[in-house]
């Protein structure tokens, strides 16, 4: 069947089409062609087409002949529109769709863009977005850039512009690989489009043309239109010219190396193993010196080597001498100067003690970046009170130092004076190179390790590098182009810069001391220049050397970095809307002490759209985590955000302050094939499921007073789903699964406290592994699989898995330990003496696990997550666990909803459990101690 009106377009399009693919094939044969190439006018013929292709879905069927209007009409609406609902978008501007029949409505869309990309080599989905996104994402494709990506991808190119080359700029698929793993810190929808590489590197390529250049990959037109919806908030507009700006530099410079007094160094190092390097400085506290450590951000190694950046942003880690935890996601952000109550045990060791042992691999990389160096350690008093690390050990005459050892040292023919430290383990003393060292000074520097600084002077010089050590060490960010002055006191005819693989050398000034030389294009890492200066018979006069360390290319949406006046940090680095309201992820801003700043929380819809609902408070800094979680509290507890939670797709937190000003963190919903969105009517809680799959979903609710026991849900795609009692919902399509976690309809008073403080009820079989596995996978269920609809659905959630994790307890502790875990859930005064009664079958047993509760209180009261390292610790020392289980045996205690019932060393810690049930006890019993007054234990330690 065939829709007269529409024969005139499909003629016009099928020429249009077939002209623009021989244009292309004539420049770049195979490139893809995309349905928003259409060449229509926007003002008169679009519309036109429109309202034709609207008219034609009137009659009693869709047809099938004339398909390149609704290709183009689809590619049209995925350009437009905002949010991850393409659907009712499409059916709200298109009446009578439905009235075809929804799944086959959307079959004949999907049918006709494959037609498409047959008869002109169209653009083709790929990657797990083709495989969930069936329907929606060849619509979304064609439009190249939807409106709501398009400032995602404009602050991606600002981030990345120093790191491109002309080699990237030719090949938009390396290009669109190299971006792809930037995209992590944008929305998930985005992520989601930057699975299509190829297609992310050509739009980034055709958007990074200049002025006056054109680019075979996309017509102008849609080209201009990107660049003019981007121009219309000025800060994208912002970020894509200065983009734009730097690859026409890179292209116009074409790498020019003609200057003799341009060196360019290059690093041989490979990805993975450019240094990410500690610093170490002292401070003058009323005690003394103390040492300071700072580990650097992780985020350049997570972007170099993506297989490991979930590791990383899901750990917890230690550093050894500095009181407790480090927050979740830490290992992306600048963390310090951190004091060091003890200096580390041994040189060469990691500073960096991963919380989870079974993140090996991330453990084999971190530990091989951040390592102490070997001592002693030299420090160059660079301000009042103030030393920083000099790691070539080289001093200048007349410079003040303060040196770092094990054990007492002293300098031969050189006053020093020895000092008191506030960090323990060391010995510090402090001296002057004298400015005329003799040959006694000299020698006896050079027998501790250190030399003196050669008659060469080199510092950094135009650009203020971001950080210099005073000595022979500065930093820079890439992209930059440092100078360096070079000064001598003898007389020069040639200077030689060398770097690790090539050498260049060029004229000294004539009647000068000092020659300067750029260094050009610095890629990531750490390089040495080795400066030889010679003398006008060719002999060598003098020679030094100068540490480069190049900065990888940051993300502007977190580059808080130490020199900013307001800091705010989230942990882990990149939440989900749902894991930063409910709790589950922090943040932590930090700034001047004690200065006031002032709060702004908002929910939105997806792309900074409508804002739903907002909220406002203020607070001192710093503001830690715990103060975040009572702020937090604090705008839960109201019904101004909460009742909107269910429709929002983004919350924005902004924190501003006049003198120091503002930063902002954006945490959106994942962008699933498969989710739940819920909400409130004048009936009550309901949910409502969104589905891009192609199939028919299978949906189950599970009660919380029975939380393993499903029952069937007959449910139609429009329908909103009401659960009396409150509970979880599961939908499931295939492999794929989402849930949601409703609160029940509550009239209020006595009513409220019945429903929401539910006891569910359990059964967990035999005492086996498959018990335990079961019990973990329900855990996984109503703890990681669902969210909370708001915060009583929350209340409910943490009801049902305090009852998983108590039965789990008495399932591995045994029949007395499950009679303790009842008493715990209950609350009773006399649960302290339970658990210390109950932990073993021995004196001994009791004892080591009053031990374990004395050593965490002194050592890490108020730090819980540390709790796991005194686990592992207890069961090494005795010889219970083996190292790699007791991390995973505590969690289990924890938090069993982490884990993977299926994974192979989770079984084994199961199984070491239940082998070994005093160890799984200890775990419970500290678990325990966060909650109660431990200190109630009367007669336990007789």
């Amino acid at each position: 069947m065939t829709a007269p009106s529409l024969v005139p377009w499909q003629e016009r399009l099928e020429g249009h089409f077939a002209d623009l693919r021989a244009q292309r094939d004539a420049v770049r044969p195979g490139s893809p062609l995309f349905a928003l190439e259409h060449g229509l006018s926007l003002d008169e013929e679009l519309p036109q087409l429109q309202l034709a292709v609207r008219r034609a879905v009137e009659g009693p069927g869709l047809p099938r002949s004339v398909g390149l209007p609704f290709v183009v009409y689809a590619a049209e609406v995925g350009y437009g529109y905002r949010g991850d609902e393409f659907w009712p978008v499409f059916e709200g501007a298109t009446p009578r769709w439905t009235s075809h029949g929804i799944d086959h409505a959307r079959r004949f869309i999907r049918h006709r863009f494959e037609e498409f990309a047959d008869a002109y080599t169209g653009a083709r989905i790929s990657g797990r977005w083709a495989l969930w996104f069936k329907n929606i994402a060849w619509p979304i494709t064609h439009a190249v850039l939807p409106t709501d990506l398009q400032r995602h991808l404009a602050r991606l190119l600002y981030d990345f512009r120093n790191a491109l080359t002309l080699d990237l700029l030719d090949d938009h698929a390396a290009l669109g690989e190299r971006l792809a793993l930037r995209s992590q810190d944008t929305s998930a929808r985005f992520r989601k489009f930057a699975e299509n590489t190829e297609l992310l590197g050509l739009v980034a390529a055709s958007l990074l043309v200049g002025e006056d250049e054109e680019t075979p990959l996309l017509t102008p037109a849609v080209l201009e239109r990107i660049v003019a919806d981007l121009s219309k908030e000025r800060q994208a507009g912002a970020w894509l010219l200065d983009a734009k700006r730097a690859a026409v530099r890179i292209r116009r410079k074409g790498w020019m190396r003609g200057s003799s007094a341009a060196v360019a160094p290059q690093s041989a190092r490979s990805e993975a193993s450019r240094p990410i390097e500690v610093s170490l400085s002292l401070r003058r506290t009323g005690d003394g010196w103390k040492g300071y450590v700072l580990i650097p951000s992780h985020a350049a190694l997570a972007h170099r080597v993506p297989s490991v950046r979930l590791e990383l942003e899901g750990t917890r880690y230690r550093v050894p001498g500095v009181r407790g935890t480090q927050s979740t996601g830490a290992l992306m952000y600048d963390r310090g100067p951190m004091p060091l109550e003890q200096w580390p045990a041994s040189e060469g060791q990691t500073l960096v003690e991963i919380e989870d042992a079974s993140a090996t691999h991330a453990v084999s990389l971190v530990a091989d970046h951040c390592r102490l160096p070997n001592g002693p350690w030299l420090f160059r008093c660079s301000e009042p009170g103030v030393a920083l690390e000099v790691r070539t050990r080289v001093v200048r005459p007349g410079a003040e130092y303060i040196l770092i050892s094990r054990t007492p040292s002293e300098i031969e023919g050189v006053a020093f004076e020895r000092l008191g430290l506030a960090t323990e383990g060391v010995h510090g003393i402090a001296f002057t190179v004298p400015s005329i060292v003799d040959p006694a000074a000299r020698d006896g520097l050079l027998a501790i390790g250190i030399s003196i600084a050669p008659e060469i002077g080199i510092r950094p010089a135009g650009l203020v590098p971001a950080a210099w050590d005073g000595e022979g060490t500065a930093e820079w960010s890439a992209g930059e182009s440092p100078m360096l002055a070079i000064r001598s006191s003898y007389a020069v005819s040639r200077c030689i810069v060398s770097t690790e693989i090539e050498a260049r050398e060029f004229d000294w000034p004539p009647d000068s001391d000092s020659a300067f030389v750029q260094i050009t294009d610095l890629s990531p890492g750490r390089q040495v220049l080795e400066i030889a200066l010679l003398g006008h018979d060719g002999a060598p006069v003098t020679h030094g050397t100068f540490s480069v360390r190049v900065q990888e290319p940051v993300d502007s949406s977190t580059s808080a970095s130490a020199r900013q006046g307001l800091q705010l940090l989230s942990f882990p680095p990149h939440p989900t809307l749902i894991e930063l309201w409910s709790g589950s992820s922090s943040l932590e801003v930090t700034g001047p002490g004690d200065e006031r700043v002032q709060f702004e929380v908002v929910m939105t819809t997806l792309g900074g759209g409508k804002p739903l609902s907002r909220a406002t408070f203020s607070s001192r800094l710093p503001v830690s985590e715990a103060r975040w979680s009572e702020l937090l509290r604090g705008v839960q507890g109201s019904n101004q955000l909460d009742s909107v939670v269910g429709d929002a797709e983004e919350m924005v937190v902004r924190v501003s302050h006049a003198a120091l000003g503002s930063s902002e963190l954006r945490a959106g919903r994942p962008f699933e094939p498969l989710r739940w969105t819920a909400g409130q009517d004048r009936v009550g809680p309901f949910a409502r499921l969104i589905n891009h799959t192609a199939e028919r979903p299978v949906i189950t609710s599970f009660p919380p007073d029975h939380p393993a026991t499903s029952e069937p849900i007959t449910y139609a795609e429009e329908d909103i789903l009401r659960l009396e009692r409150g509970g979880l919902i599961l939908a499931t399509c295939g492999e794929l699964r989402a849930a949601i976690v409703v609160p029940p309809h509550i009239s209020g008073g006595l009513d409220a406290l019945r429903r929401l403080n539910v006891r569910p009820s359990l059964q967990t079989g035999p005492r086996t592994v498959d018990s335990v596995r079961s019990c973990i996978s329900l855990a996984g269920l109503w703890g990681r699989t669902a969210v909370p609809a708001d915060a009583s659905a929350a209340h409910l959630q943490k009801c049902v898995l305090d009852a998983i994790r108590s039965r789990l307890g008495g399932l591995i502790g045994g029949k007395y330990w499950w009679d303790v875990e009842h008493h715990l859930l209950d609350g009773d005064a006399s649960t302290p003496t339970l658990l210390f009664s109950g932990v073993g079958n021995s004196s001994e047993e009791r004892r080591i696990a009053e031990d374990l509760v004395n050593r965490c209180r002194a050592n890490v009261a108020s730090d819980s997550s540390a709790r796991n390292l005194y686990v592992d610790a207890i069961a090494n020392e005795h010889r219970w666990l083996p190292h790699s289980i007791a991390g995973l045996v505590a969690r289990l205690a924890r938090a069993p909803e982490t884990l993977d019932a299926d994974d192979g060393p989770v079984i084994e810690a199961i199984e070491a459990a239940l082998k070994r049930p005093a160890t799984f006890r200890l775990a419970r019993l500290l678990v325990a101690s966060e909650s109660i007054d431990m200190d109630a234990r009367s007669g336990t330690s007789q």
